[in-house]
């Protein structure tokens, strides 16, 4: 709801693909610099294997929407992280992720014409400890704008 009472609506614009993700560290050395285009939400043990520990990079680069006005809100939501991380919006930090919340920050001062979404993931031994023996992690939900209408 806004400040009048009325519901508040939003177009979104789901940021689902391609993402770029390359392995920026990792405690098995053959695996850096390893690269794979991805669609979210998805989990990367198909590419680096259910032991996997380490950060990974994801970058995704879209134009900026269309038609916005200047005082128009957007918001940069990002559901269901596997496991910790940080998001930055053109070099520009916007924030931690944990797998306990969902990332949801305004963005509308931030966005260019052409931006570079980065979201860094990192899985260490310790989180293994949690019972995380089957998943290896990833952007397992939703990387979408929300444009207040």
């Amino acid at each position: 709801m806004n400040s009048s009472g009325e519901e508040t609506r939003f177009h979104r614009i789901r940021l689902h693909g391609p993402w770029q993700a390359e392995v920026v560290q990792s405690d098995t050395e053959n695996l850096v610099g390893k690269q794979q285009k991805l669609s979210v939400a998805s989990d990367w043990i198909d590419w680096l294997g259910a032991g996997f520990c380490g950060t990974v990079s994801l970058i995704r680069r879209f134009g900026c929407p269309t038609g916005l006005h200047k005082d128009q809100r957007v918001w940069l939501i990002v559901e269901l992280v596997d496991f910790n991380g940080c998001v930055r919006l053109n070099e520009l930090s916007l924030g931690e992720l944990n797998p306990a919340g969902v990332l949801r920050i305004e963005v509308g001062q931030q966005l260019l014409m052409r931006n570079v979404l980065r979201i860094d993931l990192f899985l260490t031994n310790a989180n293994t400890s949690l019972g995380r023996t089957q998943l290896t992690g990833g952007l397992t939900g939703s990387v979408r704008l929300e444009i207040e209408e």
